[in-house]
């Protein structure tokens, strides 16, 4: 996920890249990785909650919300955004006054951290108490056979529910790779939600909620949720639950109060718009690194950075992207993108080691899968 934030024609310039690809990094010769230190500043985003016990010595800086990332004796700066900080308010939020349609969206995918199953399950518990809700559940199909298994559970018990509580579920699955519907039709859920349900085990900072709270939905989350996305939740009206088995009744407590979110109006939406960041993100970068500010202005204030670290669509050359994301997950892959940054010559035999570690990596994925498949039968 490679993203070049500025370009080397003044001084230093700056690359970005993704938690996902450190230890295909740390693989490689001292000497490239120097190479490379000395044409650019080399920031780390941290898209996911994640524990190191030393500081990545390659790096010069992270990027990642607060309470993202935990280093011991850290020594590195780190820039406290992420990816829901660089929403660009044109791209999702909606100024129509649409009619209140569902009580609670859910928008997420099929990984088992982001607790749809539990989610579903609390919805066939609220139900012996009121039929009187409407739900939108969209939820982005993975490929793999840990994914397919899991949305076979989530269907069983959707499927479960008597017919008058079903018709009051939307449930939608989607194939794309990217956002799970365009942005039109998601303006258009969001606007006639009232709340976003955030059920996730772990996030990096959960876009949807920065998307939620600029349509004016209130958030229903994960209290013990590992990451930055509880970061900005007004607590006056958004609601932290701390377990699932208190979920359906979270949901009940929340049903008494939507007539209270037809008119709401979030007031804490600056720290989620690009515009705003963008400033920050400059700041932070001339204060460590001594750029210009005015050369940074000229570069990072016209460019639109709403999914440009926390998505998929950001790479710099295709052909070393991983088939399905804009990420870097090889070791070859990424030694040769690297040498084509600092015009390195790529000799065979370095060639051939990366393509030994990439099949051993491929291979452990391989046996390990036995355990991913016993753990999701017994879920």
């Amino acid at each position: 996920m490679a993203y070049k934030l500025s370009q080397p024609s003044k001084g230093k310039g700056i690359i970005i890249f993704k938690h996902l690809e450190i230890k295909f990094i740390n693989r490689l010769n001292q000497n490239l990785i120097n190479k490379l230190k000395q044409k650019y500043i080399i920031g780390v985003y941290f898209g996911f909650h994640t524990q190191l016990s030393v500081d990545i010595d390659w790096a010069d800086f992270y990027l990642a919300a607060d309470n993202l990332i935990k280093i011991k004796k850290s020594t590195k700066p780190r820039i406290p955004l992420n990816g829901f900080n660089f929403i660009s308010s044109q791209e999702i939020q909606s100024d129509n006054i649409t009619p209140k349609k569902y009580d609670f969206l859910f928008i997420g995918n099929s990984q088992t951290r982001k607790n749809l199953l539990p989610f579903v399950k609390s919805l066939k518990e609220m139900s012996k108490s009121t039929k009187d809700f409407n739900i939108l559940i969209i939820n982005r199909l993975g490929e793999s056979l840990e994914n397919k298994l899991y949305v076979h559970k989530i269907r069983k018990v959707l499927s479960s529910l008597q017919a008058d509580v079903r018709k009051n579920i939307r449930y939608i699955e989607s194939l794309t790779v990217s956002d799970p519907l365009p942005k039109d039709a998601l303006k258009l859920f969001y606007q006639q939600s009232r709340y976003l349900v955030i059920t996730s085990r772990s996030e990096g900072a959960a876009r949807v909620v920065g998307e939620a709270s600029l349509n004016n939905l209130a958030i229903i989350s994960y209290a013990k949720m590992l990451g930055g996305t509880n970061n900005h939740l007004d607590l006056d009206v958004d609601i932290l639950f701390d377990d699932f088995k208190d979920l359906s009744s979270t949901l009940l407590n929340a049903l008494k109060k939507r007539g209270e979110l037809n008119s709401y109006s979030s007031t804490n939406k600056n720290c989620y718009l690009e515009e705003y960041s963008k400033v920050i993100l400059i700041e932070h970068l001339v204060a460590l690194f001594n750029f210009k500010q005015t050369d940074l202005e000229s570069e990072l204030l016209s460019k639109n950075l709403y999914n440009a670290f926390s998505s998929h669509l950001n790479l710099l050359d295709s052909k070393f992207s991983n088939n399905q994301t804009d990420e870097i997950l090889s070791y070859k892959k990424m030694y040769l993108f690297i040498s084509s940054l600092t015009l390195s010559i790529t000799p065979s035999h370095k060639k051939l080691k990366y393509n030994i570690l990439d099949f051993i990596s491929k291979f452990k994925k391989i046996t390990n899968l036995p355990k991913t498949i016993i753990k999701l039968i017994i879920y």
